[in-house]
């Protein structure tokens, strides 16, 4: 896979609206795929399903474990999407809209509520989440990219084992 800069991901991920993440995963697990010579994760099917994505970042950080021989942490890097994936809603919920049942005795009756302005805060905020979502998930992206490239070519052993065996063979 080639391994854009951090600039490019930013790029890319803000250029293509979000959309450079799932390639960034669809084209890791088939690199994983590839070097562990087996279905390494799941289809990338499982970002529509609510929950399905946590379930694919699982495998995909299992995959990433063995394939550099547990070098990189399938926990860091499911505890990572975690922290990211759930930062825009963080941010979001306290500009969350409360209409609620209207118990406060305080407002009058002949408020009028401007629905222009409601409309217009809520694109506000929702373009803030989108912007925030976009950028969570470069960061993301560019530390699981940069941990795969120390692995790569930053360690003593020059190359990420193939597979298992491989590492076993390496120590005998």
């Amino acid at each position: 896979m080639q391994n854009p800069s951090r600039l490019k991901i930013f790029l890319y991920q803000y250029l293509t609206f979000g959309i450079y993440f799932f390639v960034w995963c669809h084209r890791l697990g088939k690199e994983l795929s590839t070097s562990l010579k087996k279905q390494a994760v799941p289809s990338m099917w499982w970002f529509i399903i609510p929950g399905g994505a946590y379930y694919w970042i699982w495998r995909m950080s299992e995959s990433l474990d063995t394939a550099t021989g547990h070098r990189i942490k399938k926990t860091d890097v499911f505890l990572l999407y975690l922290v990211f994936s759930g930062g825009g809603f963080l941010f979001g919920s306290p500009y969350s809209f409360n209409f609620g049942s209207g118990s406060n005795s305080s407002i009058s009756s002949d408020t009028s509520v401007n629905l222009r302005l409601i409309l217009i805060i809520a694109a506000i905020v929702l373009a803030a989440l989108i912007f925030i979502g976009i950028t969570l998930h470069a960061v993301y992206i560019s530390i699981i990219q940069g941990k795969i490239d120390k692995v790569r070519g930053g360690d003593s052993n020059k190359s990420v084992p193939k597979s298992g065996k491989a590492k076993k063979n390496n120590q005998e």
